[in-house]
């Protein structure tokens, strides 16, 4: 996720109420949130049921400039972490970047990948400046 709490909006709380969901139904949860949020929470993530850790860093400015050579390099953090805890299935919250980043590392090894769309990724309103496409 690009944002997690201490910013609540419905994304965080989805998050949230699915991984403690699972997590209550002996499933091994881990959330990749940004570093800026991940050093937010700083001891509190001790407070949740599952494991928050940093997803590989800048996905929202590095992967419109660098393309493809970010994608290799955070393919390499995502199967390091996917040996490590060897995840059943990944999703992502938001279509653009993080849903774009994770199906690049997970269909090409063949790992379910579910993306759920959160509004600002695929919306755009010129007006209100509201939308991650503006540009």
């Amino acid at each position: 996720m690009s944002s997690f709490f201490p910013v609540v909006g419905g994304a965080q709380v989805t998050a949230n109420n699915l991984g403690r969901y699972l997590t209550d139904r002996g499933h091994n949860v881990v959330a990749f949130v940004s570093p800026k949020y991940w050093r937010a929470l700083g001891s509190r993530r001790a407070e949740f049921p599952f494991k928050i850790l940093p997803m590989f860093p800048a996905q929202q400015s590095a992967l419109p400039r660098f393309g493809e050579p970010y994608l290799k390099l955070q393919d390499l953090y995502l199967g390091f972490m996917q040996r490590r805890y060897k995840f059943d299935v990944w999703q992502s919250f938001g279509a653009y970047p993080t849903g774009v980043s994770i199906g690049h590392f997970t269909h090409r090894r063949n790992i379910p990948h579910v993306v759920r769309t959160v509004g600002y990724d695929i919306q755009k309103d010129e007006q209100i400046g509201y939308g991650y496409r503006l540009n």
